[in-house]
């Protein structure tokens, strides 16, 4: 056993999560092992704040984060100042380097890939929706989201959690409809191409001691741009987001090495998430 996820952390007295945390410890003494805890709460940063800690849990769901995230990256002109709020809330109130989940989904949410496509809707009751018709894949949309949406959680401090399936952007409604089988095989060339992104933004996370480790910076320079810097000591890692239909430019883009996606000169392309190996 690695860890544990805890499911309605806030309805359980915290002397359980003390006396819980107090066992495990005591059982892995000497071990060389960790045991990592996260649990999910619906609530304020300060109240899912509350439950971590040294003699508590390591970690829970961000999402408040994920929230805001879906909105920025899966409806148009949604724009990034809500999503650097809530996350510069969250850098506050659990610290700089954390254990929190970054998510691309969970079970008490139709899929995030579904919500962009428009094939469910984001006001309409998300578990009739799955139960009443059923959901498929329409377009590009959905990839596109589920691409920049993995590409954040890679970028930010925390523990990111792919929920099976968003690896290659399945569709589906709320619970049942959000826990087909998963497919390991028979994935169409873009489900393919998505899975392959995501393993290159894991892999990129791993290799970069500043997208690990580093101290954090959000802004967007232009209305639908997000811009993060990861600075760990000498190392530095900026990653775009251009959430617009065109392209954007950054002033000596060309200039910096690129470590993930391909840049058109001095413009980041539309739909896209690109990674430098530079402050920008």
């Amino acid at each position: 056993i690695d860890g544990f996820r805890h499911d309605a952390t806030k309805h359980i007295p915290l002397s359980f999560w003390r006396l819980l945390t107090q066992k495990v410890k005591r059982h892995t003494a000497g071990t060389g092992r960790r045991i990592y805890q996260i649990g999910e709460t619906y609530g304020s940063a300060e109240l899912i704040g509350s439950y971590l800690g040294s003699g508590l849990i390591d970690a829970q769901f961000d999402f408040n984060l994920y929230d805001k995230a879906i909105v920025a990256f899966g409806k148009e002109n949604a724009g990034f100042s809500d999503l650097i709020q809530v996350a510069e809330e969250g850098l506050s109130q659990y610290g700089a380097h954390h254990l929190m989940g970054t998510i691309t989904g969970n079970q008490d949410r139709p899929r995030f890939a579904s919500l962009a496509e428009g094939t469910v809707r984001w006001d309409e009751d998300h578990k009739l929706a799955g139960w009443t018709r059923e959901i498929k894949r329409e377009g590009m949309r959905g990839h596109q989201a589920m691409r920049m949406l993995t590409a954040f959680n890679m970028s930010m401090p925390g523990v990111p959690c792919i929920y099976q399936g968003d690896e290659y952007a399945d569709v589906g409604g709320n619970d049942p409809d959000n826990r087909r089988m998963v497919r390991f095989d028979n994935l169409d060339l873009e489900e393919k191409r998505t899975r392959e992104m995501a393993a290159r933004w894991v892999a990129l996370r791993r290799s970069r001691m500043s997208m690990m480790f580093g101290q954090t910076k959000l802004s967007s320079p232009a209305p639908q741009l997000l811009k993060i810097t990861r600075q760990y000591l000498d190392e530095t890692t900026t990653i775009f987001f251009n959430q617009s239909d065109v392209p954007v430019e950054i002033p000596n883009l060309d200039q910096a090495p690129c470590l993930l996606g391909k840049p058109m000169g001095q413009q980041i392309p539309p739909f896209t998430a690109l990674a430098f190996a530079a402050g920008l």
